[in-house]
């Protein structure tokens, strides 16, 4: 029974083999090959990687470490981790006759791309052979000279030959394939992609140069930030492609090149809440702004100390622009006539920014719109936010059309108004000036035949008429010193108790002349001295005071002065003068109009009462250089209340 086991153990220790041998890393991760032909398509290759944290592995150790590496079967997504980076391929040239292919990267960042392989010296001895390429290495120094890092390479007929390709770069989470080519074709490695790119920056500086033209026109900060967010688009796409090298740049570390990105967002927000006036409509967006403008100086002041910080730009940048378009899409609900063109624009970008991780992540084809995805996108949204800012100058220059209209009629309404204003003063001047004039000729040409009675009532009315002038050009001197600014307030001391009991003193025996009744509500106590304009305050409460005896036929006129509660505790605490009648009101359309100047709420008054509509307008600049105003409450046919508030020091 055992004999047919014992005949089957070398078959069993065979197969135990064979499954070690499987399992074994350095069987599974063997260096991939790739077999040349004579015509050679530009396509990516396997690769065997291995990272090396360390950054020093000689290509003896990088060799040794890769027999345990990671197979990249397409392309490979450089992480955060701080590290550089080793690839290997083995070409076979299975031809009689020699081959001459390229190695090349697809994408131009890296700063150090070196390659190594094993040259035979002799019959048993090798040494390594390298070859140094990558952005930090001057065009005019490489042996091909383009963008890509590339290596002309040159295998014998049926020669095997392992390459090992060195990556450091500063530039994390972004996507690099290691091509392979025929040497012919190297000045078109990339080309399609390089021509895209100088495309979009071609157009972008033509839309700079008329942003800022725009700028210069119309002074509006929208269109610096719009300038300064398209600059840097500009820049970012240049170091994207190294097309900088062509510039030959006196630095030494490309990698500080790489703040283009910080400074794109911080003008990126600045345009935003410009354009959707987040400060006033959406203040807590408008912070998020100015919080993410904050992280972009950190974190540009990180990569300016350490490149490899760069990275975290990237992984912030992403959620602002998700964030900024959730914000835009809610300003446009919301009705705002801006964020819906903004909205699709940064929605455009967004796209062709997925598009373009995907393709990193291997998800998306690769092609050469997949690998410009984030430059049509960006050239869309340019397109659209240059669209956007035209649209800002048409509803700007309806709004200056509407305010100049405004204007317009704004001063035909004064033209009006000062037409009216010097009819109604020629009348009040004339009036007056006749009855000096007409009493002046009859006591002038023959005094025998007027009485003396009458001779004292005729200098009586002179009198009386010289009064009204001298207050009529006191109130249009008034007025021009007010509108040149040229009233000033004067501080002398009085008493509350002096300046009422004297307007009840001037007004009173008018009052029981009309039959109406005069009341004063004191409510300081005693006499309450304070420091101010006594004449301006006499002159403010004259005129509030002549005005509802004159409008007020029966009833009672009220003066009430009383503290300003909110103010007490100040050093220069408000007084509340308030006026009341039972006269006939001011229509409630009126009332927005009674403190212009040369205004009268009907034309009726000035033939009925006279007067030419300066005094309310002279008591309410009054009240206002006094740190106070004047506001008017009425109801047609039941009179109306007028309240002064100053301020005044107390003694």
């Amino acid at each position: 029974m055992i004999f047919p086991y014992i005949s089957y153990a070398p078959w069993i220790r065979l197969g135990a083999l064979l499954l070690m041998l499987l399992a074994s890393p350095s069987w599974a991760n063997a260096i991939p090959q790739f077999t040349l032909s004579d015509n050679i398509e530009s396509q990516s290759i396997a690769t065997l990687h291995w990272a090396d944290v360390t950054k020093a592995a000689t290509p003896s150790e990088a060799k040794a470490a890769l027999e345990s590496g990671e197979l990249i079967v397409e392309g490979f997504t450089l992480p955060t981790q701080d590290a550089s980076h080793w690839f290997a391929v083995t070409l076979t040239n299975p031809t009689d006759h020699t081959i001459n292919p390229s190695l090349y990267l697809r994408q131009s960042y890296p700063e150090i791309v070196n390659m190594h392989f094993e040259q035979r010296v002799g019959l048993q001895k090798t040494e390594w052979v390298s070859l140094f390429n990558g952005s930090d290495i001057p065009i005019k120094q490489r042996s091909i000279r383009i963008l890509s890092p590339a290596f002309s390479l040159s295998l014998a007929p049926h020669q095997e030959q392992t390459y090992y390709v060195e990556i450091h770069s500063k530039w994390k989470l972004l996507k690099l394939s290691i091509m392979v080519g025929e040497t012919q074709n190297n000045s078109y490695i990339n080309l399609a992609r390089i021509t895209i790119a100088k495309i979009f920056i071609g157009l972008a500086l033509a839309v700079m140069l008329v942003t800022m033209f725009m700028y210069f026109s119309f002074r509006d900060s929208v269109y610096l930030y719009y300038f300064g967010y398209i600059s840097s688009l500009v820049i970012t796409v240049i170091i994207n492609n190294s097309l900088d090298l062509f510039f030959e740049l006196p630095i030494t570390d490309r990698s500080i090149l790489s703040l283009c990105y910080n400074f794109l967002a911080v003008f990126f927000t600045l345009f935003v809440g410009q354009v959707l006036d987040s400060k006033h409509t959406m203040p807590r967006f408008n912070f998020i702004l100015r919080v993410v403008r904050v992280v972009a100086v950190i974190t540009g002041g990180l990569a300016w100390y350490d490149g490899n910080f760069f990275h975290y730009t990237l992984i912030a940048f992403l959620p602002l622009m998700f964030l900024t378009l959730g914000m835009t899409i809610y300003a446009a609900v919301m009705g705002q006539p801006s964020a819906r063109l903004m909205a699709r624009g940064i929605g455009t970008f967004l796209l062709g920014l997925i598009i373009a991780i995907l393709l990193n992540l291997g998800v998306a084809p690769n092609n050469l719109f997949t690998q410009s995805s984030l430059l049509f996108g960006a050239f869309v949204e340019m397109l659209i936010f240059s669209v956007l800012l035209f649209k800002r100058i048409a509803v700007m220059n309806e709004d200056r059309y509407s305010a100049n209209l405004a204007l317009l009629e704004l001063a035909e309404e004064t033209n009006r108004t000062k037409s009216a204003f010097i009819s109604t003063v020629s009348h009040e001047l004339r009036t007056p000036l006749h009855a000096i004039i007409g009493l002046s000729e009859v006591l002038v040409s023959d005094t025998s035949k007027v009485s003396p009675l009458k001779q004292s009532e005729y200098l009586g009315a002179i009198h009386s008429s010289g009064q009204h002038l001298l207050l009529l050009v006191g109130d249009i001197l008034d007025l021009s010193k007010l509108e040149a600014g040229e009233r000033r307030l004067e501080k002398q001391p009085f008493t509350l108790l002096e300046l009422i009991e004297g307007c009840h003193s001037t007004f009173n025996l008018t009052c029981k002349d009309k039959g109406i009744n005069l009341t004063i509500d004191n409510q300081f106590t005693g006499e309450y001295p304070v420091l101010g304009d006594i004449t301006a305050l006499k002159q403010m409460l004259f005129n509030l005071l002549g005005n509802a005896v004159k409008f007020t036929d029966h009833g009672t006129v009220r003066l009430t002065a009383a503290p300003h509660a909110a103010s007490q505790a100040d050093s220069s605490p408000g007084v509340i003068f308030t006026i009341l009648d039972t006269g006939k009101g001011i229509q409630a359309d009126a009332i927005a109009h009674i403190f212009n100047a040369f205004t009268q709420e009907d034309k009726s008054i000035t033939r009925a009462h006279g007067g030419c509509g300066l005094g309310l307008n002279i008591a309410q600049n009054l009240a206002q250089l006094m740190g106070g105003e004047i506001t008017c409450t009425s109801s047609v046919g039941h009179g109306s209340k007028f309240e002064i508030l100053v301020y005044l020091e107390r003694q």
